[in-house]
């Protein structure tokens, strides 16, 4: 278990996937920062395009045993 890496970005229309949130999660992260978190991810104004969400694996790039939960995914 090499852990879990959260990946958001924005694909605009034009130009580069701007990055909005790269979350990496594992066993050498501290206690508290293991379970459930809030994100609140903030776009740009006029922003357009769409929102990709990723769960990949850690940086060793092993999958084996590595959970990932979404509870809830808003845009307002």
């Amino acid at each position: 278990f090499s852990g879990v890496r959260f990946l958001v970005e924005r694909r605009g229309s034009a130009g580069p996937a701007a990055v909005l949130l790269d979350d990496w999660i594992g066993l050498d992260s501290p206690e508290s920062e293991r379970g459930l978190h809030e994100r609140v991810l903030t776009l740009p104004p006029g922003a357009d395009g769409e929102i990709v969400f990723r769960t990949l694996p850690g940086p060793d790039g092993n999958a084996a045993f590595c959970w990932a939960l979404l509870d809830r995914f808003e845009i307002r």
